[in-house]
């Protein structure tokens, strides 16, 4: 027997394996899709939970339990977090991360530690300034587009939603933008938004190698070549703006809170609070979180927004009269203008259903074997929260592929409206108000009135009382086109 037939034989064998073991374990009674040898569903990765319900797929070596009933999903992310508080070790999240440096992928040790700053920075920061940097970031918006009406050019929301929502939060923890004069398309916006656009492309969209265990030094590999300049950049922006933060600030005047400029904004009290190491790469880290998934949060339910007014003008016409009765057009809108804007609110909360923001969310790591009903999950498996299931469930919703605002208007529907996901290590948008002094349950409440929903309220009511949104040629927009690029 000739090599070659020794490897083919090898091959055969352990893809014969791998099939049998993903299809025909007797153990296993959680249904699922057919597995391919190896890949198992990487392939054909997709919303199945129409057919299965809660269901069970393998991700490459991977098992990994998804989750489409919101009982279920509460007792595994809130009631059994400790069981389920890590991430999965991803060479993707390990290679963007610096080695899970941050807040989004780290272990629960460091997690604790680095969400337990972003709330304490919440708390000493005047929260007072956040609305206004908001409502100024509206006006710039609503300037720019006031540029393309009076020249008669056509709109392409996405580039200025994704720079709207950016400012915001280079603002807030920065205290930097990006000018408005500067073209959407060039020098910062380019230099550091289309990086970030495509860093979450990768991580949206998945690597193959990080599945597949004894390849992941080829995911490092791929992702050095791929988008690692892109990485650079990233960190090196926000290296450039910690350097500049430690040639101002005053650590004793930040952690005995005397009256004076400190702090500026997030990043000061960020830079001055403990870590228990890797100080820097941590302190990148919340920084990298912070911009990046604020940034994408926003800008993607700002940019559905747009489309779905184009397509159902008769709800832009009904949101539009409701604001001008509560408002007008003598001032600019105000957060505490929500409680008196039922339509509007119910608007944003449509479009978060039925687009929500991360229709999976990121996976978890179970940490200990655990059987939930007739479901077992092996220490090891990855865990994924069906949001985009739960959110178009007929159980749960008439009509779910309707886009309806009204449904919000006479049942909130909390229990099964859960665009941020659930838990402790849910959106890190909400407001951390007093955190220390709230329990986790009243924390998961304060989803409602999270800083993402701030931000998406002001832009959209804003937009809404100074512009008609229509498509470019009048005809309906494909709601289909994930990209969302549609000139209005």
């Amino acid at each position: 027997m000739n090599l070659i037939s020794l490897l083919i034989i090898t091959v055969v064998f352990f893809m014969v394996n791998s099939f049998i073991k993903k299809n025909f374990n007797s153990k296993d009674k959680l249904i699922g899709p057919w597995e391919l040898p190896i890949l198992g569903s990487l392939l054909y990765f997709g919303n199945r939970s129409d057919k299965y319900g809660d269901f069970k797929m393998y991700m490459g070596d991977y098992r990994t339990v998804v989750l489409a009933d919101p009982m279920k999903i509460r007792e595994v992310w809130v009631k059994n977090f400790d069981k389920f508080s890590d991430r999965p070790h991803l060479p993707t999240y390990e290679f963007f991360t610096c080695g899970f440096h941050d807040v989004s992928t780290a272990d629960y040790s460091l997690w604790k530690n680095n969400r337990g700053i972003i709330a304490n920075s919440f708390s000493k920061i005047n929260l007072k300034v956040i609305t206004p940097i908001i409502e100024n970031q509206c006006k710039l918006l609503l300037k720019r587009m006031k540029e393309y009406q009076d020249s008669n050019e056509i709109f392409y929301p996405k580039n200025h939603l994704k720079k709207f929502s950016m400012n915001v939060m280079l603002k807030m923890v920065f205290s930097t933008e990006i000018p408005y004069d500067e073209t959407v398309s060039c020098r910062t916006s380019e230099e550091l938004g289309e990086p970030l656009n495509r860093v979450f492309e990768t991580t949206g969209t998945g690597n193959l190698f990080d599945y597949i265990k004894s390849l992941h030094p080829l995911s490092m590999l791929y992702l050095k070549y791929s988008v690692g300049d892109d990485l650079n950049y990233i960190r090196s922006y926000i290296y450039e703006l910690y350097q500049d933060h430690l040639l101002e600030i005053d650590t004793k005047k930040v952690r005995i809170n005397i009256k004076s400029n400190f702090p500026r904004d997030l990043f000061d009290i960020i830079i001055s609070a403990d870590y228990p190491h890797d100080k820097e790469n941590n302190i990148i880290g919340i920084g990298s979180d912070l911009i990046g998934v604020g940034t994408d949060t926003s800008s993607s339910s700002l940019t559905w927004f747009f489309l779905y007014m184009c397509n159902y003008p008769k709800v832009q016409e009904k949101a539009f009269r409701e604001l001008q009765e509560v408002i007008g057009q003598d001032r600019q809108p105000h957060i505490s203008d929500r409680i008196n804007t039922p339509y509007v609110a119910a608007l944003i909360k449509e479009i978060l259903r039925i687009r929500p923001i991360a229709p999976l969310g990121v996976p978890r790591l179970c940490g200990e074997d655990f059987t939930i009903g007739d479901i077992h999950i092996n220490q090891g498996d990855l865990v994924l929260m069906n949001i985009f299931a739960i959110h178009h469930n007929e159980k749960y919703w008439k009509d779910p592929k309707v886009f309806e605002p009204e449904r919000f208007i006479d049942n909130n529907n909390a229990e099964n409206w859960i665009p941020f996901g659930l838990g402790p290590r849910n959106c890190l948008g909400i407001k951390f108000f007093k955190v220390n002094r709230i329990t986790n349950i009243e924390c998961y409440k304060l989803l409602q009135y999270s800083m993402a929903l701030d931000e998406i309220y002001l832009a959209i009511t804003n937009i809404l009382l100074n512009y008609k949104i229509t498509s470019a040629n009048g005809q309906l927009v494909d709601d289909t086109e994930r990209k969302s690029v549609y000139p209005i």
